[in-house]
């Protein structure tokens, strides 16, 4: 289990402060059924053959801990469309840090 700390701010769409979002997105809009702007992960595993794939996408918004289902790779985005991510500015800034049992 990890405790996981996001902070920071990022502007989904350069003509509009209305478009400011947390980690948490905003429900102006959705794409694949999360809010944009939302604090998104996934984790590329490699299989026992050395082949690589990703997992499934794992919305971690404004979690506080989070326990992933497998190890591998971590990666996080911000969830937006592809073809509107050239617009967005500002940035999060994601801390992860193993929880002490």
């Amino acid at each position: 289990t990890y405790s996981l700390k996001v902070t920071g701010e990022v502007n989904l769409s350069k003509d509009s402060p209305d478009w400011t979002s947390t980690s948490r997105g905003i429900s102006i809009r959705y794409s694949s059924g999360e809010p944009l702007g939302r604090l998104l992960a996934r984790i590329l595993i490699t299989d026992s053959d050395g082949g690589k794939q990703f997992g499934p996408v794992i919305p971690l918004g404004d979690l506080k801990t989070w326990k992933p289902g497998q190890s591998g790779e971590l990666f996080l985005r911000i969830n937006d469309r592809y073809a509107e991510l050239e617009d967005n500015s500002g940035a999060y800034k994601a801390t992860l840090a193993a929880e002490r049992k």
